[in-house]
């Protein structure tokens, strides 16, 4: 049964001389050695485009960490400043509240997922105007003012 079913490419060898069955041999070796090198040369490339999309992800994450650090210190100073007459503890205040715009266009501008934008959005539309020292956005207590800052900060740990 075997023998008849390889009979034909048994004839088609016992035709050829001796470079041209290495030729074909080589030929039939190397087709399936093309094909799956070319599978292993796709998963590579896939598995390198996934790791630049994690650094980026990564490096994203850095910057909100940075700016909830920076939104900390702000919530730290201003919670005090506006319980205690304090003309340098209001001025570093007054700088951190200067800086707050420019460091959220820095994270939509570095921001590389359209849903990334729109949640910084949001969340600029919703708590970046709470980050103020008067007006309505002065609580009673140091305890109250230091919860109300909290706040904003928790919604930028829950963007993280």
């Amino acid at each position: 049964m075997l023998k008849a079913l390889m009979w034909p490419a048994i004839r088609f060898m016992g035709q050829l001389n001796y470079a041209a069955k290495f030729g074909l041999i080589s030929f039939l070796f190397m087709v399936p050695l093309m094909v799956l090198s070319g599978q292993v040369f796709l998963a590579a490339f896939d598995s390198l485009n996934k790791t630049e999309q994690e650094l980026s992800g990564l490096q994203t994450t850095r910057q909100l960490f940075d700016f909830a650090h920076k939104l900390e210190n702000f919530r730290n100073l201003a919670a005090v400043a506006t319980h205690k007459n304090d003309p340098d503890l209001t001025r570093r205040v007054e700088q951190l509240i200067g800086g707050l715009p420019a460091d959220i266009a820095a994270l939509k501008q570095t921001a590389v997922d359209p849903e990334l934008r729109k949640l910084i959005d949001e969340w600029e539309n919703k708590f970046a105007q709470r980050l103020k020292t008067t007006g309505e956005h002065r609580q009673p207590t140091f305890q109250d003012q230091y919860r109300y800052y909290q706040i904003a900060i928790d919604e930028v740990y829950l963007l993280i």
